[in-house]
């Protein structure tokens, strides 16, 4: 009966194993002869969460993520920067030019001696009332003296001084000036000539340039908006010329002011610098005064940076009654050894950011009724910088 019995099962074994062999054959036919599509679908539907890629598990953690950059501090719209009154006034001085050694023209029967002398003048449009001065203790006959081959003396000479105008019409760059003497067939004809000097009054050019600095800091400077530069100019109006204004060696105004009124200028952002700033006026000729100098800068006021992210009710389960997940906010700083200042308020709930290292990280799910601090739906977080600062990258994720 035993023996009878054992066949029996092991028939009723054999007969399910290869049952079983039949249908697994026929899934793996059915799965084979699927359209490609749904064979897809059907495969990644037996994708369980722990075989999930960690790059899509980390995403689906990730509630929000931001690269803010530059976070400046400016506490007000508008920036006025006063420059004081200052005064163009053109000087025209006399300056010796060159001064020669003593020398003797004369001229005999068999002889005659004359002297030439050179100057230069590289710079002829800034001189006037060029003149030619010396003293002549021993003097007879007639004194010649030529300017660029042309005469500009001839005459006997009574007193000790001469002075001999010098026509700007005549001149050049490099000039020359020819002594000789003459006179009549008996007489005798020579002039000791000492002190001889080239003097011409020089426009004194510095004294027609006026230079303005002005600072502005990292902050101001890069949130400047536009500028604007007035300005009063008090002048005699037939006795000017071009007046020119620089701002950090770039052209901002070229022409004849209007003498009694005001002058306007507008800039953008690119025209200043951070740091040290300066505004230039170059006179032409004349006098300038001006006053009631005034820059105003339109700066973008500080704004905190807002922004939201959502908690599902299942996640919002698991963060404040189970607990076995975590939220932390992180924030990547520029990396630049410099103190790091802001507020960071999330729901209402304030953190100050003190430090000088570029990692930053709150678990708000530590904080003390953390129902207040992380709230189901819609949650914000706000970001004020006290000190500019540069954030790489702000992430609010789930541990």
């Amino acid at each position: 009966m035993n023996v009878l019995a054992d066949k029996k099962v092991l028939t009723n074994q054999e007969g399910a194993a290869w049952l079983i062999g039949i249908i697994t054959l026929l899934l793996i036919f059915y799965v084979v002869f699927l359209p490609p599509q749904e064979r897809e679908k059907l495969l990644e539907e037996k994708i369980t969460e722990k075989e999930k890629p960690l790059e899509l598990f980390l995403e689906e953690n990730l509630l929000l993520k931001e690269e803010l950059g530059y976070l400046a501090t400016v506490p007000t719209e508008e920036k006025e920067i006063l420059i004081p009154n200052f005064l163009l006034q053109e000087t025209k001085p006399d300056v010796v030019l060159r001064v020669f050694n003593p020398f003797t023209v004369k001229k005999a029967l068999f002889t005659r001696k004359t002297k030439t002398v050179t100057f230069n003048l590289p710079k002829l449009e800034d001189i006037s009332n060029l003149r030619a001065s010396f003293q002549t203790l021993f003097r007879n006959g007639i004194l010649n003296v030529e300017l660029n081959d042309h005469e500009v003396f001839d005459a006997r000479v009574k007193q000790h001084a001469v002075v001999i105008n010098l026509p700007k019409e005549l001149l050049k760059e490099e000039n020359e000036l020819v002594f000789s003497t003459n006179g009549g067939f008996f007489e005798k004809k020579e002039y000791q000539i000492e002190d001889l000097k080239v003097i011409g009054t020089v426009s004194e050019i510095e004294k027609l340039t006026s230079l303005n600095p002005f600072t502005l800091t990292e902050s101001e400077y890069k949130s400047i908006e536009s500028g604007k530069l007035r300005l009063y100019i008090s002048c005699d109006q037939s006795r000017i010329g071009y007046i020119k204004m620089r701002l950090n060696s770039e052209n901002v105004y070229s022409g004849i002011p209007v003498c009694g009124d005001f002058v306007q200028l507008q800039f953008e952002q690119k025209d200043f610098r951070e740091g040290r700033n300066t505004l230039v006026f170059e006179g032409e000729k004349g006098t300038y005064d001006v006053s009631e100098l005034k820059l105003k800068l339109d700066l973008k006021k500080t704004k905190s940076y807002i922004q939201y992210f959502e908690v599902t009710d299942a996640l919002y389960s698991d963060l404040v009654f189970d607990r076995f997940k975590k939220l932390v906010v992180e924030i990547d700083f520029f990396d630049d050894g410099e103190q790091k200042l802001a507020r960071i308020n999330v729901n209402g709930r304030y953190k100050t950011i003190d430090q000088k290292t570029a990692k930053f990280k709150w678990v708000l799910t530590a904080e003390p009724e953390v129902q207040d601090v992380v709230l189901p739906g819609r949650n914000y977080l706000e970001l004020t910088p006290l000190e500019p600062v540069t954030v790489r990258e702000l992430r609010v994720r789930v541990e």
